[in-house]
């Protein structure tokens, strides 16, 4: 794509570049998910990595919504579709699916400033995805348990989001759904529909092929 070939140009740190396949690894002591594998076929995928958007972070001040990072922002065409996926592996799952979508939206918006100063890019061409995995088991079951006991009750947007993911539901949401103040932001960037994605496994690692993208 013209504006992933101009990014290398214009920044000091080139994305890894891989046909057909892509891993992101996660390597902290208490991952549960170390390796998410990415794959399709034909496809040449361009990984940024987190480096320059913690670089972009630091422009940030300190409670701002953008300083959090997330574990991989992929960046493919797909016949004449653009996508742009960010990967966040959680450890567990307290608040799990919350913070993994506040961590892929300040990678979003980080990654959307460096990709602005490329010819070619523009975020309206581009379908948003935010994936995030887990490890399938008793805390899962747990989590899913507890909030369809009060979903009767009435589930706050948050929790209703997490119940969505543990049903196995891609959710449509559009990024000016935040909890965070946005709308100081460009309205191109924030009025766009992100589709997110609960990916678990009773091991260490995930296959994910691209074709199962909405």
């Amino acid at each position: 794509m013209q504006e992933t070939e101009y990014f290398k140009k214009i920044y000091r740190y080139s994305p890894i570049e891989q046909d057909d396949f892509i891993s992101i690894e996660e390597n902290g002591k208490e991952a549960k998910i170390r390796h998410l594998n990415i794959s399709g076929a034909g496809i040449r995928f361009f990984r940024i990595e987190e480096s320059h958007s913690d670089r972009v972070g630091q422009l940030f001040g300190k409670e701002s919504c953008c300083t959090k990072n997330t574990d991989g922002i992929i960046v493919f065409a797909d016949g004449d579709k653009k996508n742009l996926l960010l990967c966040e592996m959680k450890s567990s799952t307290n608040a799990v699916f919350d913070s993994a979508y506040q961590q892929s939206f300040a990678s979003y918006i980080k990654v959307c400033m460096l990709l602005s100063l490329c010819e070619g890019f523009d975020i309206r061409n581009y379908k948003v995805y935010f994936l995030f995995t887990a490890r399938s088991g008793a805390d899962l079951d747990s989590l899913r348990n507890e909030l369809e006991e009060i979903e009767g009750q009435g589930l706050r947007p948050a929790e209703k989001f997490e119940l969505s993911l543990l049903k196995g539901e891609k959710v449509r949401l559009s990024l000016n759904t935040n909890p965070h103040d946005v709308s100081f932001l460009h309205s191109n960037y924030i009025n766009k529909e992100v589709v997110c994605q609960l990916l678990t496994s009773d091991s260490d690692s995930i296959d994910f092929d691209i074709s199962s993208l909405a």
